[in-house]
């Protein structure tokens, strides 16, 4: 059967943590700066609705992911 992959990516931003947070976090005009395309797996809901390890689908390039939002403006996850 497939196999799960995962993948870690850090990157340093020069750049208070504020501005990067609500610029990341604002999905909807993700297309305005990137070339990648998030919405949420389920597609009843809203991108800006996702809670806590809820699923996302991302579109980077030519490579489709589904991700997990792992952080909320209230709520971290360990």
């Amino acid at each position: 059967m497939g196999q799960n992959a995962s993948l870690v990516v850090e990157v340093e931003i020069d750049a208070p943590v504020e501005v990067v947070k609500s610029l990341f976090k604002d999905f909807p005009r993700f297309p305005e700066w990137s070339s990648w395309s998030i919405e949420p797996a389920v597609s009843s809901k809203k991108i800006d609705d996702l809670m806590p390890m809820e699923k996302m689908k991302v579109d980077v390039k030519d490579a489709k992911l589904t991700a997990t939002l792992i952080v909320s403006d209230s709520i971290q996850m360990p």
